[in-house]
């Protein structure tokens, strides 16, 4: 079953405020929308487990 667009647009605004409340991801002000920056220490351990999977 596929999601409605507006249920799944839920779902993903949820999950980025779980990243954001778990310091994750940095919630960032700006004048048109939200913006989100993931952090660099995040970053770099998804690359390690990217690398270790054989898929970066």
């Amino acid at each position: 079953m596929i999601p409605e667009p507006a249920t799944a647009a839920s779902t993903l605004l949820n999950l980025i405020d779980c990243l954001v409340a778990n310091s994750l991801i940095l919630a960032l002000a700006s004048k048109s929308s939200p913006r989100y920056r993931l952090l660099d220490t995040t970053r770099t351990f998804a690359l390690e487990k990217l690398v270790e999977a054989g898929r970066a």
